[in-house]
């Protein structure tokens, strides 16, 4: 069994080689859980010891906390269908170039939509305006052709959210994630002032404190279906524990029927790895490691953060760095991931 020991030596010693400055993790298992901290919210003035309540930019994950979660609850009302079409419930994209999507592949990253692109919208117009003008610059390929990571499809499908409730995606992820679950310590940002965050990427002369880092993000206004989300791993701990209540069939919030459909590799792409919302484990080089089981589902953050859960060993894990600070350039973290997964299963026992 590792000690708890030897896990903080590994993370004072990442953080040491500054492949982040601040970290937060928390691995339960069955209800017992362990949490490490440790480092300093910046390289820059002013900075501060990181404790239990300082913040993360979670990036990505909020593709799975909020986007993917709301969905979920979605079907589980019978308020959506996931087979028909964005523009089913986007009627002004029904005519575009991303009118014929299957919401389905959109949330699996099969849908041919381009990885990124830059959404600038001029502060003049809503992004369903200007995406009627842009959608056909967003097609890479036809849909269930390969899978391609695709920020742009949650942005579609965070249009869908907003369609269904007639309100924006905070509201929806207030109504179906925060208040059901009782979350603390998960919010949009701007972050105030006074609260604990660990820096971002230096733009300009200065790191991004608590505003989000992702740039379509911060175009958008910060609240938005692919990224924006910061957390602490006690504020985040809530929602991974009923997930896997959910896939065990013992949640009230989400039905196992749902939780199967989400958690299960879902695409029309032989050999992808996505699910709904959800990634999983790959059979080499996950960022889960080699220890987490097959059935194993999980996300990652640009930032530095992930989740990773396991229900046949009924635990989880999460993960929150910054390892974009000062720089996005820094990818040891693709390193730092597997091996800190593999050492929390052999504390685990």
């Amino acid at each position: 069994m590792e000690s708890t020991e030897t896990i903080s030596e590994f993370l004072e010693n990442e953080k040491k080689q500054l492949v982040f400055s601040a970290y937060q993790v928390l691995a339960e298992k069955a209800g017992s859980r362990a949490i490490w901290h440790g480092g300093i919210t910046s390289y820059w003035p002013p900075s501060e010891k990181v404790t239990e309540q300082t913040w993360f930019d979670i990036g990505s994950v909020t593709k799975a906390v909020a986007t993917g979660s709301i969905l979920a609850r979605l079907v589980d009302q019978k308020a959506i269908d996931l087979n028909l079409t964005l523009g089913h419930y986007v009627v002004p994209l029904k005519p575009t170039a991303v009118g014929p999507l299957i919401l389905r592949d959109l949330l699996c990253h099969a849908s041919g939509l381009k990885p990124w692109v830059r959404v600038d919208l001029g502060g003049s117009v809503s992004l369903l305006d200007w995406l009627k003008e842009h959608s056909a610059d967003w097609i890479q390929s036809a849909p269930g052709v390969q899978t391609a990571y695709s920020d742009l499809g949650f942005l579609c499908l965070g249009l869908v959210i907003e369609a269904v409730y007639q309100s924006p995606i905070g509201a929806a992820f207030q109504r179906e994630v925060l208040a059901p679950l009782q979350l603390s310590g998960v919010s949009y940002g701007p972050l105030p002032a006074s609260a604990s965050v660990a820096a971002t990427e230096v733009r300009g002369s200065l790191p991004l404190v608590g505003k989000v880092f992702d740039e379509n993000s911060h175009a958008l206004g910060g609240v938005t279906p692919h990224a924006g989300l910061f957390a602490t791993v006690r504020g985040l701990g809530p929602w991974c524990a009923e997930w896997l209540k959910a896939v065990a069939g013992d949640s009230k919030w989400l039905s196992p029927e749902t939780a199967a459909a989400f958690t299960g590799r879902a695409g029309r792409v032989r050999g992808s790895s996505w699910s709904l919302g959800w990634d999983t484990k790959s059979e080499t080089g996950s960022s889960a490691g080699s220890l987490f089981s097959a059935r194993s589902f999980g996300h990652l953050g640009y930032p530095g953060c992930s989740v990773w859960l396991d229900p046949e060993k009924k635990g989880f894990v999460l993960f929150l760095s910054n390892r974009v600070h000062p720089s996005r350039l820094d990818e040891r973290i693709r390193k730092t991931r597997p091996v800190l997964h593999d050492k929390i299963v052999k504390f685990w026992g």
